[in-house]
C-alpha cells in the first residue's frame, strides 16, 4: 500500500519541491537570506517527509547552546539525510555538499543562491577555493554542516572520514557537533536507478560538542567514535 501511495503522490512531491525551492532561490536573490536559508529549507524538508509519511525522532537537542556556532558532522546514510537535518536539527547553517548536486534543476540554483559551499575536488586549486569559501562563511559567523565521509554509504556502515572539514573547524575555532543518522539507509539505500522509499523509523542523535584544540587525528577519531556510538547495531 505504501508503494502505491508514493506513486499517487509523485505529482504533489514534484509541485512541493518546485515551489519551495523556487521560493528559496527568489528570497535569496532578493536579499531575504534569513527566510531563504532558514524557514523555507525547513518547510521544504518537513513537507517532503510529511508527504512521505515519515516521522523523525530527535535526541540530544539540549546539547546545542543558544547563539553558539558549530560545525555539524553526520554520517551519510542516504538521500533523506539532507531533509532530515534541514528539517529537524533546529539550527540555521550552511551546507557543504558535493559539487555534482549543483546540476540538479532548481535544487542547485537554490543552493547556490543560499551560498551553500559546493565542494570541488577536481584539482588542488579548486580544493583551495572551496576551503576559502567555507572559511569566509565561518568568519561571518555561520555554522556549517557536512558529511565527513564525503559520499553515501553502500552498506549502511560508516566509511573513513576526510580531513577537510576538521581543518576548517580547527582554523575557525568552531566546536564540532557529531550527529548520528539512523533509518535513512533502510528507507532509501544507495542503489542504481529510481527507487521508492521504504516506511521505516528515522532518527537523528545530536552528541555533545567536541572542542577542536589538539591533534587532528585524535579529533577525527573522537568525532567518528561519537557518531558510531549511536548507530544501530546492525550497521556497526
Amino acid at each position: 500500500m505504501y508503494k502505491i501511495y508514493q506513486i499517487l503522490i509523485i505529482p504533489l512531491l514534484l509541485i512541493h519541491n518546485a515551489v519551495l525551492l523556487l521560493l528559496m532561490w527568489l528570497c535569496c536573490m532578493l536579499g531575504m537570506h534569513r527566510l531563504g536559508t532558514g524557514l523555507l529549507p525547513r518547510l521544504w524538508s518537513k513537507g517532503m517527509l510529511w508527504l512521505l509519511l515519515l516521522k523523525v525522532e530527535v535526541y540530544g537537542r539540549e546539547h546545542l547552546k543558544p547563539g553558539e556556532h558549530y560545525v555539524f558532522m553526520a554520517n551519510h546514510q542516504g538521500m533523506l539525510d539532507i531533509p532530515m537535518l534541514n528539517g529537524y536539527l533546529g539550527r540555521e547553517f550552511k551546507w557543504m555538499m558535493k559539487k555534482e548536486l549543483e546540476s540538479i534543476p532548481l535544487f542547485g540554483s537554490a543552493c547556490r543562491a543560499a551560498r551553500f559551499v559546493m565542494v570541488d575536488n577536481s584539482n588542488a586549486g579548486a580544493v583551495r577555493r572551496t576551503c576559502r569559501e567555507a572559511a569566509a562563511l565561518m568568519n561571518e559567523g555561520f555554522s556549517l554542516c557536512l558529511f565527513p565521509e564525503g559520499s553515501r554509504t553502500w552498506d549502511g556502515r560508516m566509511d573513513e572520514f576526510h580531513k577537510g572539514g576538521f581543518v576548517l573547524a580547527q582554523n575557525a575555532g568552531f566546536p564540532i557537533v557529531p550527529i548520528t543518522i539512523n533509518g535513512s539507509f533502510d528507507a532509501l539505500p544507495r542503489e542504481k536507478g529510481l527507487n521508492l522509499v521504504r516506511h521505516v523509523p528515522l532518527s537523528i542523535t545530536i552528541h555533545e560538542a567536541i572542542p577542536v584544540e589538539g591533534n587532528r587525528e585524535a579529533l577525527m577519531q573522537k568525532v567518528y567514535d561519537a557518531i558510531h556510538s549511536s548507530l544501530c547495531n546492525k550497521y556497526k
